[in-house]
This record gives C-alpha cells, sequence and structure tokens, in this order.
C-alpha cells in the first residue's frame, strides 16, 4: 500500500506540457495566426487546458527580403525539451506564411530557449547540413554524452539525424547520417483545432502556475481597511481598495463611497459600502495595427506597433500619461523604424528589441 501511495504522488507532483499548432478557420484564424506554438497543460495526462486561451504564444519572425519588403513566416511540428541546463527549448520547422515550404530556411529548423515558457528568445536557425526541406524535428538532450540528438524527417519521408554540443552554436551541428526518427509522446486529446506536436513532463506547480500566467486574470478579492477614522466626506473619499488577482498580483482602485447615512455632525460609529471603480477598455484600441505593445516606461506609457493603415514599412509609437491617452483622437504618432536604405534594419530591429527588454512590461494586444 505504501508503494502504491508513493506512485499516486508521484503523479499527482507532476503534469504534462502539449505544444501544438491550430488549423487554420477562414476569417477567423488565419494561417499566420494558426501556424504558432501553442500550448496545453494537463495535470492528469489526459485532459488538457489550452494556454493563452488557444491563441499563438510562440510566433517565427519575418525576414526582409532584399527591396525592404517583409516575408511573414509561420512554423509546423514545435518539439518541447529539455535544455543541458534543466530550462526548455522549443524546435520547429520554420514555412511559409501560408503553410507552404520556407526556401529560406531549407535544411535547417528554427530554434527558441526559454527560462521559463513565458518569455522566448528566438536563436535563429540550425543548420542540417543537407539541401532538402524538413518536414518533422525531434530534439532531444543526451546527458550521458553531453550532447544534442536532432532526429528529423524530409518531405520524402526519410530519416536523419544530426548531434551538436552547443545548441546555440547554430552551424556546428555534425553532418546528418541516416537514422531513426525518435518516437515521442503526445496528447491524446487536445484544444479545439490543434495540430498536435510532443508532451513534456514538468512539476505540477510549475504547470498550475503557467496555466495562471498565460489565462485572463480573475480578481479574487477586495481589501478595505476595517475601519477608518474621519471627519469629512473628503477624507471618506481619499479611502482606496486594493483588488488582489489570481496571479498574487494586486491593484490600488478608486472607491464611490456612500455617505448617504453618515450624519458629520456627530461623533459616532458609521458602516458604510461603496463601489469600486473598474476601468473598462473598448476592443479593439486601434484598427489596422500589428504585433503591438503597450509599456510603461518612467512614468510614460507607449504605444508601438507596425501600422497596416500606411503603405510603408516601418513600427511607430505614441506617448501618453494614460493608457486611454494612446488611443485619444488626432494623438501623435512617430515612426522610429523605417524602410530608409541608409539605415542597417536588422541592427535597429536589435536595439529595439533591447530598448523594450529594459521596460516595464504591461500587455501584448493580440
Amino acid at each position: 500500500m505504501k508503494n502504491k501511495n508513493e506512485k499516486n504522488d508521484r503523479q499527482l507532483s507532476k503534469g504534462k506540457i502539449l505544444v501544438y499548432t491550430r488549423t487554420p478557420i477562414r476569417n477567423m484564424y488565419s494561417s499566420h495566426l494558426a501556424y504558432s506554438v501553442h500550448m496545453a497543460y494537463s495535470s492528469d495526462g489526459y485532459a488538457y487546458k489550452a494556454l493563452n486561451q488557444n491563441y499563438g504564444i510562440v510566433f517565427a519572425s519575418a525576414t526582409i527580403s532584399k527591396d525592404n519588403t517583409i516575408n511573414e513566416k509561420g512554423l509546423k511540428k514545435p518539439y518541447l525539451f529539455y535544455t543541458a541546463d534543466g530550462k526548455y527549448g522549443i524546435a520547429a520547422v520554420r514555412i511559409n506564411a501560408d503553410g507552404s515550404d520556407d526556401s529560406e530556411s531549407k535544411g535547417k529548423v528554427l530554434l527558441w530557449l526559454s527560462d521559463d515558457l513565458y518569455y522566448f528568445k528566438e536563436i535563429g536557425l540550425i543548420n542540417l547540413h543537407m539541401d532538402v526541406y524538413v518536414s518533422e524535428i525531434v530534439c532531444e538532450y543526451d546527458a550521458f554524452n553531453k550532447l544534442y540528438v536532432l532526429s528529423w524527417k524530409d518531405n520524402d519521408g526519410r530519416c536523419f539525424q544530426n548531434k551538436i554540443e552547443d545548441i546555440t552554436e547554430l552551424d556546428n551541428a555534425s553532418d546528418a547520417k541516416p537514422g531513426e526518427m525518435s518516437a515521442y509522446e503526445t496528447a491524446l486529446s487536445a484544444p479545439e483545432g490543434a495540430v498536435k506536436g510532443n508532451v513534456l513532463e514538468v512539476d505540477a506547480c510549475f504547470g498550475n502556475n503557467l496555466i495562471i500566467k498565460w489565462s485572463p486574470l480573475v480578481n479574487t478579492d477586495i481589501k478595505v481597511p476595517e475601519y477608518i477614522r474621519v471627519g469629512t466626506k473628503d477624507q471618506i473619499n481619499a479611502v482606496t481598495a486594493t483588488a488582489v488577482y489570481n496571479d498574487g498580483s494586486a491593484a490600488v482602485k478608486k472607491v464611490v463611497w456612500d455617505t448617504e447615512s453618515i450624519d458629520f455632525s456627530k461623533a459616532g460609529v458609521y458602516e458604510i459600502s461603496g463601489t469600486v471603480i473598474q476601468d473598462v477598455y473598448p476592443f479593439p484600441l486601434a484598427v489596422g495595427y500589428a504585433d503591438p505593445d503597450i509599456i510603461q516606461w518612467h512614468g510614460k506609457y507607449y504605444f508601438i506597433a507596425t501600422n497596416d493603415n500606411t503603405d510603408a514599412v516601418g513600427l511607430y509609437v505614441r506617448e501618453s500619461d494614460t493608457v486611454m491617452g494612446l488611443f485619444d483622437d488626432g494623438v501623435q504618432e512617430h515612426i522610429i523604424l523605417d524602410r530608409n536604405e541608409e539605415k542597417d534594419l536588422f541592427k535597429l530591429s536589435g536595439l529595439l528589441n533591447f530598448i523594450l527588454s529594459e521596460m516595464n512590461y504591461i500587455f501584448c494586444l493580440q
């Protein structure tokens, strides 16, 4: 009986993460969105809950053509694995946004690394040293031999294998040799529209926290002082409430207090109620913008996005003291990264990414 209980405890302490893409739905979920890394979590290995409301979490970066146009990219067959340091990697086959083979990544697979499956860094394309299109990839770290094993198939169904010691050294994989395609576990059930990849066993505590991080915030408590000593209506109206959320965060909220029952000319103990003021934002906040971010920096709010309302390649930014001020009619907008051929687009993009990483990230609008 003891051994059975120990086995049950171990199972309860583990969960599983599924990675997948989705089948595009015309006029509802485009191929550009569907061909991205999605994730779901299961505490029992059977029922999976989609993270991020079944929307994409990790997207392949676009490339820039010689004539300065953007080539949108997608991905297929994502594979989630543990890295040598116990963190996380995702390998996937990069494709064009319409699902066709990507000539720019022929013979290569795309790699991301992550410490927590919340923030991701695209490392780049691992060179498999064969001039063929890849259809599927499996990546595992071999702790005994201290190297990564890449097993993959080409479009003709042939299986190959590469080995690499440092997976971030993208050109240092061994030459591809014929081999077996490693079998991997996937989910029996999956969220709607899922094209399933593999599953990875994780600690249940980590998995439960991941669900919270990739789910909409839920207000779990409102805290106000139980007793206050005041003498005027203004003093009461200055009392705020603290809203607590399911991820452990909190926010201070203004309250509209009902003071009609209080006679300020007479000392005494009064019980009052109030209504917490909650900001409500319209949807969508802006039309015709792609990859938008709202960030807070040095007391100001910034909206950064590409602008599909103009016939130009570039990133645009707005500044305001409030979130809603970013979307006021006539708000001023500045281009901070354009198609000027005298500028190095990739260097500027890297600089912008560094600046954004130093700012306090608020939320991303899909």
